[in-house]
């Protein structure tokens, strides 16, 4: 049995956000101005997926510290019949951990999602923008934005742009109710936001953009035959360049036995997490058509599961970048005169001018240990290589 939406406390609060900006512009001679402005905002009462209804590990760890075998009490192995709330109004697993018997007609309810307003944003950023009014030919508008954009929602939520109640979008961390039986003291966390409070995934700390417009001055000298050829031009393009996107590495697996499916890899902080290599020393193979090793594997692996209170890893998330993002698109223009106001347009567009290599972002999941795919990039993100495009068009 599943339950939506229910607010036991009757206080459901709306989400609020606030805007704040101060911004200071100067003219400069020749046509050109500049704005510099201090943008930010915060947002309260957000929505978050809470799992009320985790599971327990209630698991006795009977094998080694490196090679742990975790037991489970008769009949509690899967993740329904640990649940905090099994037949209403009992609270708490329906077996201790070490009991030799358990009940097998409380397995009522799954998952208990609640509709939770209670995260936080708060974004923070320096903006500059250069502009330059059409004159002798020339028109240009650039922008820098140097930001930092935190929050306390699950990494999962945003992810995927979850909109609506589904489970499995909590917390890394279980939140148990305070009356629960048979929790383990090792399994409560005092600070279920522990691991998903960070930067947020829409973060993107640089971000730089220029468009423009030029097209050159009228050649009167040369003779007619070098007027023909350069005479008639202009060119337009646009630049975007932005750091790469933030990154959680995560199991993708119950490895915890709560049910919530959110555990975080384990990192060994004393390695890099990055190799940026196309050689064959991560999990690229030994001849790659397409592959990066990104990441660098050694330095993830699956957290230990030993008992109530393990396994959930020690990444907080989006504390890594993708690669970054740039690209060059531009446009060159021929017009020709044919008749009164009708003229004859040849277009040259490019798309990434300089064939510079936008890659995706690597694999991010597990299981860790195994994976073929952990922190390479084996596709990118766009069209490929450079692409020019022709056309001619009659105007009338």
């Amino acid at each position: 049995m599943e339950v939506g939406e229910y607010d036991p406390s009757g206080n459901f609060r709306v989400p609020a956000t606030t805007d704040y900006n101060l911004t200071i512009e100067q003219q400069l001679p020749g046509g050109w101005a500049t704005r510099l402005a201090y943008v930010g905002s915060a947002s309260r009462h957000l929505f978050v997926n809470l799992e009320l209804n985790p599971s327990v590990n209630t698991a006795t760890n009977t094998g080694t510290a490196t090679v742990p075998k975790l037991t489970f009490p008769s009949g509690t192995s899967g993740a329904n019949a640990r649940r905090i709330y099994d037949t209403a109004p009992t609270v708490g697993p329906p077996c201790a951990a070490g009991s030799t018997s358990c009940p097998t007609n409380n397995e009522n309810y799954a998952q208990i999602v609640e509709a939770a307003m209670i995260g936080s944003a708060h974004y923070n950023s320096f903006q500059v923008t250069l502009t330059k009014r059409m004159s002798h030919g020339l028109q240009l508008l650039a922008n820098y934005t140097w930001s930092k954009s935190l929050d306390d929602m699950p990494q999962a939520t945003r992810d995927s742009n979850t909109e609506d109640l589904n489970a499995g979008e909590s917390y890394v961390y279980p939140l148990y109710p305070s009356n629960a039986v048979n929790i383990p003291s090792a399994a409560l966390v005092p600070d279920i936001k522990a691991l998903d409070r960070g930067v947020s995934d829409i973060d993107h700390p640089q971000v730089f953009s220029v468009s423009y417009e030029w097209a050159p001055a009228k050649l009167n000298h040369g003779g007619p035959i070098l007027g023909a050829v350069v005479n008639g031009w202009r060119t337009s393009g646009i630049v975007q360049s932005h750091s790469g996107d933030a990154l959680t590495e995560y199991t993708g697996t119950d490895n915890s036995d709560t049910g919530l499916t959110q555990d975080r890899a384990q990192r060994d902080f004393t390695q890099s997490p990055y190799l940026k290599s196309k050689t064959n020393v991560g999990d690229c193979p030994a001849a790659p058509k397409v592959c990066e090793n990104w990441l660098n594997p050694s330095a993830f692996s699956v957290p230990l599961n030993t008992g109530p209170g393990t396994g959930f890893g020690n990444v907080v998330k989006d504390t890594l970048r993708g690669p970054r993002y740039t690209v060059w698109n531009a446009g060159l223009v021929r017009t020709f005169p044919v008749f009164r106001e009708s003229n004859l347009e040849f277009r040259m567009d490019y798309f990434d001018v300089l064939n510079h290599t936008i890659l995706n972002n690597p694999g991010v999941s597990g299981p860790l240990s195994s994976s073929t795919s952990f922190g390479t990039i084996t596709g990118e993100n766009g069209a490929g290589p450079r692409i020019g495009q022709f056309s001619l068009k009659y105007n009338f």
